[in-house]
C-alpha cells in the first residue's frame, strides 16, 4: 500500500472519536481576517476536551472573532460531525 494511505490510516485511527460537545477551533491564530483566520481552511472540529487541552498547550490570547455560523456548519460537516482531533496527546 501507498505511504500516502498509510499516513491517512493512521491519521484516521488516532482519531478522537467523540460526536458531542464539538467547537469550531481557530487552527491558526496568529493569521488576520485578510490572511483567512475565519476561513473554513483555518477551522478545525474538536470536542469540548480536546479543544481545552489544545488552548492549555497554545500561548495565544484568546478573543478572536468566532466563525460565523455558515462556516461552523461546513466545518461540522466536512468533519461529519466528529472530533478532528489527531493528537496522540489529546484523546
Amino acid at each position: 500500500k501507498s505511504t500516502r494511505f498509510n499516513k491517512m490510516k493512521n491519521s484516521l485511527n488516532n482519531r478522537c472519536v467523540s460526536t458531542s460537545q464539538l467547537e469550531v477551533h481557530h487552527k491558526d491564530r496568529g493569521l488576520t481576517e485578510k490572511e483567512g483566520l475565519n476561513d473554513l481552511s483555518n477551522a478545525e472540529v474538536l470536542c469540548e476536551s480536546c479543544h481545552d487541552k489544545v488552548a492549555q498547550r497554545l500561548d495565544h490570547p484568546v478573543g478572536n472573532p468566532e466563525f460565523s455560523d455558515e462556516i461552523k456548519a461546513a466545518a461540522l460537516k466536512r468533519a461529519s460531525n466528529r472530533c478532528e482531533c489527531t493528537r496522540k496527546d489529546c484523546h
